[in-house]
């Protein structure tokens, strides 16, 4: 018999002892994430936890929704975890309750890539992907496709300044403001990342790459155990032919393993796109499985608001605007749709 409850604050530490405890907790499980999301959003966000009849936590989950429209209860990515199947039911059993209580639709909870038992995944278009870090910086050399290596040799030619830090924070987010409204990509505030850095500190990394005094591309890691995820990617157009991703990502793994982490979890990507190619075909790294789980499958949200598909529609606005007219909008845009 479990009993599930949302935690209240001074839960938290219980929670970060339990992490503590797991085999392979992943940075995603952080409470620290209710502090970002909730404060650079306007979501509602929770952690729910399941004890056992010995008052020991064996099941969590991070979730949250837009705290006016909800219509979808999210958890973060590898956001659900429990270690048993009866555990994880009634996680989701008292999830499912807490949906209903506030009018939620639908959801998409994930537990990364270990599924809970007893519970139906739907069928998801999206996979990611680790890579291994290897022994030493040799090892992962070696490991790399030969493509990888000819690609980084080809950026380690260029006249490239390698900062690691949230200093470049600014004007990295310009080149990925700029680049997802020219990919018609949802797009963070400038707040969520600088709240990403306060709460993680020194495991949340920012690598940029500059030529010339000028930002042209960056990376953006979370370091845990058993290993990091890669965040966030963007660059100038310029920045594409010379290699530079693949330069970054070389720099990281050197940076993580230094600091006790076996693999990169890359981020689930869509089969044929770009940035699938470069996370299987580039860096070769090996595909698993994601699971999501929705709790009301046959639930549809309602429909959306004018106040919605107006915003929704503005998405394919913005690539049109003069260029001064982005710059001015960049600090009020909005994530349009999930938040993470």
């Amino acid at each position: 018999m479990y009993k599930v409850e949302q935690a209240s604050a001074s839960q938290l530490t219980a929670w970060q002892s339990h992490l503590g405890s797991l085999e392979g907790p992943t940075a995603f499980l952080e409470p620290a994430w209710l502090e970002v999301l909730g404060q650079a959003y306007p979501c509602q966000t929770a952690l729910f936890v399941a004890r056992n009849s010995d008052d020991r936590i064996c099941a969590g989950a991070l979730v949250y929704h837009h705290a006016r429209r909800h219509r979808i209860l999210y958890s973060t990515p590898f956001g659900v975890t429990a270690q048993n199947a009866d555990a994880g039911q009634a996680l989701l059993a008292e999830l499912g309750n807490y949906a209903e209580r506030h009018n939620i639709a639908a959801s998409d909870l994930t537990t990364g890539s270990a599924p809970i038992g007893g519970s139906e995944t739907r069928h998801w278009t999206r996979t990611s992907f680790m890579l291994d870090l290897g022994q030493d910086h040799e090892a992962f050399w070696s490991s790399l496709p030969s493509k990888a290596r000819n690609t980084i040799r080809k950026a380690q030619k260029q006249d490239l300044a390698i900062e690691i830090g949230p200093e470049e924070l600014g004007a990295w987010y310009e080149v990925y403001a700029n680049q997802c409204l020219a990919k018609r990509l949802t797009i963070h505030n400038a707040r969520y990342f600088e709240l990403l850095f306060e709460h993680f500190g020194d495991d949340a990394v920012l690598i940029t790459a500059s030529r010339g005094g000028k930002v042209i591309a960056g990376m953006v890691f979370l370091i845990g155990k058993p290993f990091a995820h890669y965040l966030f990617n963007a660059s100038r157009p310029e920045a594409l032919p010379m290699g530079v991703n693949s330069l970054l990502m070389q720099e990281f793994a050197d940076l993580a393993r230094g600091r006790g982490v076996a693999r990169i979890e890359l981020g689930e990507s869509r089969a044929g796109s770009g940035v699938y190619d470069f996370k299987k075909k580039q860096m070769g790294g090996d595909e698993i499985a994601m699971h999501h789980i929705d709790l009301f499958p046959e639930a549809r949200p309602a429909r959306a608001s004018l106040n919605e598909r107006l915003h929704y529609a503005a998405r394919f606005v913005w690539p049109l605007l003069p260029p001064l007219a982005k710059r001015y909008n960049l600090r009020k845009l909005k994530a349009l749709h999930r938040l993470i």
